[in-house]
């Protein structure tokens, strides 16, 4: 599943570099159709259990609010034009520093690839801090970012794959020596002293 999801990022991403135009209006649209469908998921439970559910006021109030902001969100995709690139930038930030985090925990334990991971989280904490401190303004210059961010997203998934596959091997291989009566060494003479 993890190089899967891997793959899926890394397509997101060149999708995301081939029309970067369109990415803003794109990502506005979908937020807005998914507020709204479930805004009208929570009233549609709502008449489902009855009115008389534990909860149903809060539940019929909580999916109309849900709707009024789905519409609200296709009707003035500007709004999310405009705040987008500060979400944006948050996300690619917060994923640089725990990459940051990794890379250095990964070298504490002696992996050998900790330097592609510090990579990944520099590159990703400096994508965001140019978009947070440069207001992006262009869809295009969104869409560039999201792509770049998706690639590399993509790409640290599957090299969290391997490095994973890799230690989980390594220790099979020690629980494995270590059920082998062959391979433990055991000290007799001293606890013979015991």
């Amino acid at each position: 599943l993890w190089v899967g999801a891997g793959v899926l990022l890394i397509a997101a991403g060149l999708w995301c570099l081939c029309t970067p135009g369109q990415v803003i209006a794109d990502i506005a649209y979908i937020l807005g159709m998914f507020t709204l469908i479930s805004g009208l998921l929570s009233v549609a439970a709502y008449f489902l259990a009855g009115a008389g559910t534990l909860g149903g006021g809060w539940m019929f109030a909580d999916g109309l609010i849900t709707v009024l902001l789905g519409g609200l969100l296709l009707a003035n995709q500007w709004l999310v034009s405009s705040l987008l690139p500060y979400v944006f930038s948050m996300w690619i930030m917060v994923s640089g520093i725990t990459r940051l985090i990794l890379g250095a925990d990964l070298r504490k334990v002696g992996s050998r690839r900790w330097w592609v991971v510090l990579t990944e989280g520099i590159i990703c904490l400096v994508l965001g801090l140019l978009s947070l401190f440069t207001p992006v303004t262009s869809s295009v210059a969104i869409g560039i970012l999201a792509g770049i961010f998706l690639i590399l997203s993509g790409l640290s998934i599957i090299n969290d794959f391997i490095l994973i596959h890799r230690i989980r091997n390594y220790f099979k291989t020690i629980n494995d020596r270590m059920k082998d009566p062959d391979t433990v060494v055991i000290d007799v003479e001293k606890h013979e002293d015991d």
